[in-house]
């Protein structure tokens, strides 16, 4: 197995600045630096980790528990009132730390008005979420419209992208500009929840670490600042304001919600990838390798697994893990429970038994699908000889049979 980059780090071991100026005070008074337990300096460590995984994160507001509706005029969104030629619309952005505890996303409620208009002339209003394309309907002016938008499972995402457009026909006056129709997104629209099943997805985690995660750190961590800000933006998004968070370094058990970074899976966890196998690889519906053995082995890799109900995410580091603190928005972890990252972006991600255009296999494994696919040729020539063979023997037996049969006919005739 190659070296990792991310394990090549002396352990720097950083004192903090209080604990640096109590050592010059002594040192200035002619007194020997005082020993520190070095318990109390990694708990510090630790407390400063935890505070930078925490990062902007700690800033969004807290969203009670239990309930089944967010409006979106209380979400970080301008949705004023608008004037449109020919289209327009309002973007609402809906992280999952913003969804409470224990539910999930179920359905986008929208209520649209079009201003009155002379000519009576309607216009078309669409929910989209995260890019699909999911209600639309035909709004009269002066009245109000509701459209009520299912979310399909899979769809919802670590941050997610709710889009309300509106759609009319363009006209202008007679002086030749265009014509403004007023739309108003009403107040009353919201996203709508409904308890949260099973853990599957990596957008999924916020609401399983609502009452709190522990991370669990290699040592070689502790010191390397470059490293811990990558975790932080790969993390960013996954964990609530409110969430208690808990480090820990080396290899020590937990209990409950955790994320852990290691070379390793946590032992009797059984990971999407067993990254211990050097011949795992992800392959298309026709056969053919995304990624072989040892492309994974150098990428950044992050699973989902189930630890007793209880949600695990496994990052395995890879070449340049460093660089993902400059992943770009909208790469962190969020769709499926696997997900590969290539220095400073994300390469792939998908859910390892959702998924049916790509799957996760080893060398040498027997597929009979793909086997029949790839086979298939010979074995519809192969079914016509066998067809063509029994038509044939049939043939036979029936001639055969007419041919005993005759000979008793006319012995019988005779005797008649």
């Amino acid at each position: 197995m190659p070296v990792r980059h991310w394990g090549q780090y002396a352990h720097m071991g950083g004192r903090r600045k209080a604990i640096g100026g109590l050592i010059a005070l002594a040192l200035a008074a002619g007194m020997a630096a005082p020993a520190l337990p070095a318990r109390a300096e990694d708990a510090s460590r630790e407390r400063e980790v935890a505070a930078i995984i925490a990062g902007s994160d700690r800033t969004a507001a807290p969203v009670a528990r239990n309930v089944d509706k967010l409006s979106f005029a209380s979400l970080d969104a301008d949705t004023a009132d608008m004037s449109i030629s020919d289209r327009g619309g309002w973007g609402i952005p809906l992280p999952s730390i913003r969804i409470p505890a224990g539910r999930a996303l179920s359905a986008l409620v929208v209520h649209v008005k079009l201003a009155p208009d002379a000519d009576d002339l309607p216009a078309v209003a669409t929910v989209a979420l995260n890019g699909r394309l999911l209600a639309s309907r035909t709004i009269r002016p002066g009245e109000r419209s509701t459209i009520r938008a299912a979310v399909p499972d899979g769809l919802a995402a670590t941050v997610n992208n709710i889009d309300v457009n509106v759609l009319t026909r363009e006209r202008v006056d007679a002086t030749g500009q265009p014509e403004l129709r007023r739309i108003s997104l009403l107040p009353e629209s919201h996203a709508a929840f409904e308890a949260a099943g099973g853990i599957t997805d990596f957008s999924d985690l916020p609401a399983a670490f609502a009452s709190g995660v522990t991370l669990v750190l290699p040592e070689v961590m502790r010191g390397n600042d470059a490293q811990i800000a990558a975790l932080s933006r790969l993390l960013s998004g996954m964990i609530p304001p409110a969430a208690s968070i808990t480090v820990r370094f080396g290899a020590v058990s937990a209990t409950g919600p955790q994320i852990r970074v290691a070379d390793r899976a946590p032992p009797g966890l059984k990971a999407p990838i067993p990254m211990d196998r050097h011949d795992a690889r992800i392959r298309d519906a026709e056969g053919q390798t995304l990624f072989s053995g040892e492309t994974l082995a150098r990428l950044t890799v992050a699973q989902l697994l189930d630890d007793r109900g209880h949600p695990v995410v496994w990052i395995r580091p890879g070449t340049g893990f460093e660089r993902l603190a400059d992943l770009p928005a909208g790469a962190e972890l969020s769709y499926g429970d696997v997900a590969l990252f290539d220095a400073g972006s994300r390469a792939f991600a998908m859910h390892s038994r959702r998924e049916r255009l790509v799957r996760i296999d080893h060398a040498g494994d027997f597929h009979p699908a793909r086997w029949l696919d790839a086979n298939r040729a010979w074995l519809v020539l192969g079914a016509w000889a066998l067809v063509t063979a029994l038509f044939g023997w049939l043939l036979r037996q029936t001639r055969r049979a007419r041919r005993e049969a005759s000979p008793i006919k006319a012995k019988a005739d005779i005797h008649a």
